[in-house]
């Protein structure tokens, strides 16, 4: 027999298909078989741009641990990833998550609407969104990781003496979010000609970590960017070319409606962007 451990539920997840079109007949059949709102997004680049791991994961760690000197840690004094997180870290959270909106809105801008990224949601309402019973404070980015679902998570740690632990910056958090999430919403704002400076300074400090050379004066131009999962290694070398790729998928357009209530302020109506496990 084989366990597994749900840290939470979420109240409501994304999907997108390729083709566009069939995503609207299957959220229904997915809710119906995991028990969770499914709902359609537009389009597939929505959750490639929406994917909240890709924030959440390396901007905690960056915030945890971007000023680290060496300190060695006992079992006890590891911290807790969500529940103790500081204001800067929640903050360092929402301006990955402002590069990325903003990435997604210039691409719905080029498209002259045909591609709608406006499900691609702010870090802060994706979490109102999916966490809104099972948090204690919604007030803002901080509060609802701090308050959240998942409070006993501590910081990913290698043991490197009997009792003694480090940060392991070869956990997930970083070497799969970074090369495999940042990276290509990086990639997609470098064709879009969008600044992302907290992009930059998170993948940057991760890529040193890893021990990689992807992001050089604020391009993805070092010499290990042909590892990575980019369009422009597959063929796709310009804005014009990507989202010709993904209108030539189609779109969804009989899209559900969804509501986000947030603390202290009325129900805001937005489209769902991705399905996010």
């Amino acid at each position: 027999m084989k366990l597994a451990n749900i840290g939470a539920l979420k109240a409501k997840v994304f999907v997108a298909t390729l083709p566009g079109s069939h995503a609207a007949s299957l959220a229904p059949l997915l809710s119906a078989l995991l028990g969770t709102e499914i709902i359609a997004s537009p389009n597939f680049l929505n959750l490639t741009l929406g994917n909240p791991g890709q924030i959440i994961h390396p901007g905690i760690t960056y915030g945890w641990f971007s000023k680290w000197c060496g300190k060695r840690y006992r079992q006890d004094e590891i911290p807790l990833f969500y529940k103790d997180l500081s204001d800067y870290t929640g903050n360092v959270v929402q301006s990955l998550s402002n590069d990325v909106v903003a990435v997604a809105q210039k691409i719905g801008v080029a498209s002259n609407g045909k591609l709608d990224m406006s499900t691609t949601l702010p870090i802060y309402e994706w979490l109102c969104m999916s966490y809104p019973t099972q948090t204690a404070d919604l007030s803002g980015v901080a509060s609802c990781l701090r308050t959240g679902p998942i409070q006993a998570r501590r910081a990913p740690m290698a043991e490197v003496a009997p009792g003694e632990f480090v940060p392991d910056f070869q956990y997930r958090y970083i070497s799969e979010d970074m090369p495999y999430g940042l990276a290509i919403a990086k990639s997609i704002g470098q064709m879009a000609d969008v600044a992302t400076p907290t992009l930059d300074a998170v993948i940057d400090w991760s890529q040193n970590k890893l021990g990689k050379r992807y992001l050089v004066n604020g391009k993805l131009a070092g010499e290990d960017v042909h590892e990575l999962r980019i369009p422009q290694n597959y063929g796709l070398n310009n804005l014009s070319e990507l989202l010709d790729f993904y209108l030539q998928w189609g779109v969804t357009t009989d899209l559900q409606a969804t509501h986000v209530s947030t603390a202290g302020r009325p129900a805001q109506r937005f489209l769902p962007g991705r399905l996010r496990a």
